[in-house]
């Protein structure tokens, strides 16, 4: 079953979006979600996978950190440029 459901606006994601958030490339089917809240990440560690106008999305952590949040499920449709996964950067930094 699918479940639609709704995002903060556009607007706000753009303010916000400083390299700690991983986003949708395009609106489409969250396929899987591949860490949790507290998982330590790598940069470019693959975070998670989309399907969008037939082809697999996999999504990628755009720098090392501690996952944060996670706000969509397998399962849920997104609309393009939807935030996904915010990774705490401060977390990483301190343990340096």
């Amino acid at each position: 079953k699918i479940v639609l459901k709704s995002e903060a606006p556009r607007a706000q994601e753009a303010e916000t979006a400083n390299g700690n958030r991983i986003t949708a490339p395009l609106h489409g089917l969250v396929a899987q979600i591949y860490v949790k809240v507290g998982d330590r990440v790598e940069a470019g560690m693959a975070v998670a996978q989309m399907e969008a106008m037939k082809l697999v999305h996999t999504l990628a952590a755009p720098q090392a950190g501690v996952v944060a949040s996670i706000r969509h499920a397998a399962g849920d449709i997104v609309p393009a440029g939807a935030t996904l996964i915010e990774i705490d950067l401060a977390v990483e930094e301190e343990t340096r």
